[in-house]
């Protein structure tokens, strides 16, 4: 008996080891396992911070080339708006050979101006149906088709239809659609993307000046504009290879978003930029006439005076736009309209040759801060982005009213009586 109970205290023993051994074994598995969640959840935070760590390489990434794609896209604005800035340079010349009334001289510039904001309305609702392409290529054959025939123009209708109606048209079929466009791209630093892409019209307000005054004396007019529709023409090609739509094609909604009115910020917006562009463009209009035949310079000194102005427009541009991303487009924009209606009056005290430069130089950094700041304070007031088109365009459309009007009457109403005549 006593041998049977040693026998089960050693078979109880060995059963003892045995799960002592097992438990052992359970808890270095267990041991392991917990080292193993450990590790796992060590990769699990690395690979967190390397896909945050990627996003923000790729946002960078993708931010960069937006930027870079924005500075190719300013070739559009440069033909589309630079034109225009410069059209002094035609304003005079006009007056000289086709010996008509500064108003009639004007209404070229004017309808050129008509047409860039009337149109918006419609290309700005085909960009929202993703038809960006087809609309910019329509507007570049316009453009360097209306410069090219107006190199063959002698008589005025002629110069109307060519370059005031079919270059009119190119570059409302470029401009809205190009705000439009990038005001999509960006959202932190919208102000700064579209005073850039504003840029590229003080570009064009000196190049097209400076290629005038130059081979204008030596190949005469028509040679000069088949030179300006050739850099029209490889600068739009570059633009038209660049350009990419960002958002997908928004292809239901009506022409015009009646809704929009029933904001009466947009309404109000309206409203007043209507009055602001009344006499925005008169001064870019009538500077090169007025030093030459009111200061007596000479034509070629008319067109520094008139470069002077488009060259200093890039500050006007790029520091508004800056402070704009900082405290509000709107807030930036309101004052700058304001200096500009003021500088506008003092042009009357203005009868010194020194003094205009001075003059032309400080509305060209102003009347710039408004070209520059009101596309990105109109976009601000969009929050749909697939609406951005419909409703810039529909502002444009608005605002053409007070361009054509004004142009033409501040030739009769303000350049004759006061100049007397801004023909030889």
């Amino acid at each position: 008996m006593q041998q049977n109970e040693m026998t089960m205290m050693q078979t109880a023993m060995n059963k003892t080891g045995s799960l002592q051994a097992e438990v052992q074994k359970l808890r270095a598995e267990a041991a392991e396992r917990e080292a193993e969640q450990s590790e796992k959840g060590e990769l699990q935070r690395k690979n967190r911070e390397l896909e945050a760590e990627l996003g923000r390489a790729k946002e960078e990434l993708e931010e960069r080339n937006r930027t870079l794609q924005e500075w190719k896209r300013k070739l559009s604005s440069l033909i589309g708006e630079g034109v225009i800035n410069s059209f002094g340079v035609f304003q005079s010349h006009y007056a000289q050979t086709l010996r008509r009334p500064p108003s009639d001289i004007s209404w070229i510039g004017s309808i050129q101006i008509f047409l860039l904001f009337f149109i918006g309305t419609f290309t700005g609702r085909l960009t929202d149906a993703g038809l960006f392409r087809p609309v910019a290529l329509v507007g570049s054959i316009l453009v360097v088709l209306g410069s090219i025939a107006t190199s063959f123009s002698t008589q005025y209708w002629q110069i109307f239809l060519s370059q005031g109606v079919c270059v009119g048209l190119g570059n409302g079929c470029l401009f809205c659609p190009t705000i439009a466009l990038v005001s999509t791209y960006f959202q932190k630093r919208r102000s700064l993307a579209i005073g850039f892409t504003a840029c590229g019209s003080t570009t064009g307000g000196v190049l097209f000046p400076a290629i005038v005054r130059q081979l204008l004396p030596r190949l005469g007019f028509g040679w000069t504009m088949r030179a300006i529709g050739l850099v029209q023409l490889v600068a739009l090609t570059i633009a038209l290879l660049s350009l990419r739509p960002r958002l997908p094609p928004r292809t239901t909604g009506q022409l015009v978003e009646w809704d929009a009115f029933k904001e009466l910020g947009y309404t109000f917006y309206g409203v007043g930029m209507f009055l602001c562009f009344w006499g925005s463009y008169f001064a870019f209009f009538f500077i090169a006439a007025y030093a030459r035949d009111i200061l007596g310079k000479s034509y070629t000194s008319s067109l520094d005076v008139l470069m002077i102005m488009s060259g200093v427009g890039i500050v006007g541009r790029i520091l508004p736009s800056c402070l704009a991303d900082r405290v509000g487009a709107l807030t930036v924009l309101v004052p700058t309209a304001g200096a500009g209606a003021l500088i506008m009056f003092t042009w009357l005290a203005v009868n010194r040759k020194a003094a205009f430069y001075g003059w032309a130089a400080i509305s060209g950094i102003i009347l710039g801060g408004i070209q520059a700041v009101f596309p990105s304070a109109l976009a601000s007031l969009t929050a749909d982005p697939s609406k951005q088109g419909t409703r810039i365009g529909m502002i444009f459309t608005i605002w053409e009213g007070g361009e054509i009007a004004a142009n033409a009457e501040d030739a009769d109403k303000l350049v004759t009586p006061l100049c007397s005549t801004v023909t030889p």
